[in-house]
């Protein structure tokens, strides 16, 4: 997906998951990686009105969705932000702000209590995994997610698996730069 949204500060959640900030996935070579299938996308703004969409999204294609966040009318109560639901076990999502983590998220990235995980993986079509969660991506993932040990796994027919743990500090990125070897 591309997201051409206005502001672009908004924080974007994929079926109640927290996935960035739309300036995440904006450019001509940004986008936001999602499996193919239906998908629940909504918007978050303080001081505006909760966008929610709902998507099919079919294989191999880019889907750009168009919004301009609407601001509340004068004593229109604030929406409650978005909040995943638990997953099977084994899965986690990749990170779920609680509400008031949700207005600092949308108004400067410094102020964020998670941390950013950028995977570089050759070559670039291998299945990345982090905590179990499938995440797409050619060559390069960058994640929002909370801090604490995170399960990476990378897989790829005709090269060896790789697995690892890392540790995520907030407001920081840990790189992992990963090179399949073939079998």
């Amino acid at each position: 997906m591309r997201l051409q949204v206005k502001p672009r500060n908004a924080v974007v959640f994929v079926d109640g998951y927290y996935a960035g900030v739309v300036d995440d996935f904006d450019g001509t070579f940004q986008r936001l990686h999602v499996d193919a299938g239906q998908h629940r996308i909504q918007l978050f703004l303080a001081g505006h009105r909760l966008h929610t969409q709902d998507l099919y999204l079919q294989p191999g294609n880019t889907f750009t969705m168009r919004h301009t966040m609407e601001p509340l009318e004068a004593g229109e109560p604030p929406p409650e932000p978005p909040t995943g639901t638990p997953r099977s076990a084994g899965s986690s999502p990749a990170s779920i702000p609680p509400p008031q983590d949700v207005a600092a998220i949308s108004g400067s990235p410094a102020n964020s209590t998670y941390g950013t995980l950028a995977i570089r993986v050759q070559p670039g079509d291998g299945l990345v995994l982090i905590d179990g969660e499938r995440w797409n991506g050619n060559e390069a993932i960058e994640v929002q997610i909370a801090p604490g040990a995170h399960t990476v796994e990378v897989r790829k027919t005709g090269f060896r698996g790789y697995l690892t743990e890392v540790t995520v500090k907030r407001g920081e990125t840990t790189r992992l730069n990963i090179a399949l070897a073939p079998e």
